[in-house]
């Protein structure tokens, strides 16, 4: 280090040495404050975010807790099919418990899958982390990525909503998948406004006729619920469509 004594008065350069000894106690002071400012910044950053990760872990539990309950009143509503008949053979109070007024009425659910939670994230904190929260921003973001859904949840279609449904793919599995279907509709609905009924060819009509010993079985073919042909179906859905139509004028008549 180079140090230049400049004097332009008479007192020359001990003036300057005189003071010498003030100013390198002012810097010393000054150091000594920074390191000691900084010393209890590094602390209290460390305490910090260790309130933070026991914050998260608290939070993480209560989100587990709350997914957890989300999912099992999810399954409540929309049970599986074999829960339907299990409800079935015991009578269950819960049975028709779907009514033309519920938003539900016409629902069944046709799969499980990832669904929209009941409950609220507010990530707008995780936009922009405080320096040296790195690491606990991105546990933040893990933690609403991981819980901003219901897993394994019900997934379900309204045929009020939609009006049709139909199922593609391997016969097996659309068999399978249709008597899913119209188990939960006959377990979530009364007979008396629901009524079931089908219509398929000689091969396959013997694998639906256990809709005829539904209370909520439809005699419109004849008296029975299951209506069997060697022709081509769409004569029959023009037949069925036609039946709907008219009732449905009935229905308009008779409610004024």
């Amino acid at each position: 280090m180079t140090v230049l004594l400049m004097s332009s008065g008479g007192g020359g350069a001990s003036s300057y040495l005189r003071f010498l000894p003030i100013m390198l106690a002012t810097y010393l002071a000054t150091g000594a404050t920074y390191f000691i400012g900084n010393r209890n910044y590094k602390r209290e950053q460390v305490e910090a975010k260790e309130q933070y990760r026991q914050t998260l872990n608290q939070v993480e539990l209560k989100l587990s807790d709350l997914q957890e309950t989300s999912q099992k009143a999810l399954l409540a509503i929309d049970p599986s099919p074999v829960e339907c008949l299990d409800r079935a053979r015991r009578s269950d109070a819960r049975l028709g418990e779907r009514r033309p007024a519920d938003l539900d009425f016409l629902a069944a659910r046709i799969g499980l899958g990832d669904v929209a939670p009941t409950y609220f994230l507010n990530d707008s904190d995780l936009k922009k982390p405080p320096p040296g929260f790195d690491e606990e921003h991105a546990k933040a973001g893990q933690l609403v990525s991981r819980f901003d859904h219901v897993p394994q949840a019900p997934i379900a279609t309204n045929l009020s909503a939609v009006g049709s449904l139909g199922f593609v793919g391997a016969r097996e599995a659309v068999a399978d998948l249709g008597r899913a279907f119209l188990c939960q509709i006959a377990t979530h609905h009364w007979p008396s406004e629901v009524q079931i009924a089908a219509v398929a060819n000689r091969e396959e009509a013997k694998n639906w006729q256990w809709i005829s010993g539904l209370p909520h079985a439809a005699r419109l073919f004849g008296g029975q619920a299951v209506a069997q042909t060697d022709t081509s179906l769409v004569t029959w859905m023009r037949a069925l469509e036609t039946e709907l139509q008219q009732r449905l004028q009935l229905m308009e008549v008779q409610s004024g």
